[in-house]
């Protein structure tokens, strides 16, 4: 066998290697979850309810504008009879309490209608939301979720995943050693 290979799955079956690929299947598996949980009401999907939704005038004294939760607009609609999901800028950002940031841009804009972007972080976490906004409606179409809303769903497969890199490459090192008891399945190493 190639002495190259031999080194690599020496590396892979270390247990010193068991973190990183753990760690690396975290970082992958979170990525391919944010991308399949990204959600566009074009294909039918139910837009997150946690994106950040912008109003004007805005609730607190000092803000350019107010913003809410997707989920919350029924009931902000009802409380605030005069506000409006239109924005008369462009663009805008407003810094809360914390770390908290909410960033806006309009899009696209037809008559009565504006499509607005939103971006929504605070420091543990980020949405970004895409809207079809009137005077006083707001339609969803698209959404996706930050890393860290997925992180501890992953972590099971992830370690399943490091799991079977050890066990594969813990496995062929044994062949390669002509161990007899490779064949038979023997205990796992003590390394």
């Amino acid at each position: 066998m190639h002495p190259v290979l031999r080194w690599i799955i020496g590396v892979l079956a270390s247990a010193w290697f068991f973190p990183v690929s753990c760690t690396t299947a975290l970082g992958i598996g979170t990525e391919i979850l944010v991308g399949l949980d990204a959600r566009d009401a074009a294909r039918g999907d139910t837009v997150h309810g946690s994106i950040a939704v912008v109003a004007v005038p805005p609730p607190a004294p000092g803000q350019a504008f107010g913003h809410l939760l997707l989920a919350n607009v029924p009931s902000y609609k009802e409380r605030h009879p005069d506000a409006s999901f239109l924005m008369p800028a462009a663009e805008g950002r407003i810094e809360l309490v914390g770390n908290t940031k909410v960033t806006y841009k309009v899009v696209a804009a037809s008559g009565a209608e504006q499509t607005i972007e939103t971006r929504y972080e605070d420091g543990d976490r980020s949405a970004w939301g895409r809207y079809r906004a009137g005077r006083r409606e707001v339609a969803p179409l698209a959404s996706r979720l930050s890393n860290a809303d997925y992180i501890y769903g992953v972590i099971p497969y992830a370690l399943v995943v490091a799991l079977i890199v050890y066990l594969g490459a813990w496995l062929a090192r044994r062949r390669m050693r002509g161990d007899p008891d490779s064949s038979r399945g023997g205990s796992v190493p003590d390394d």
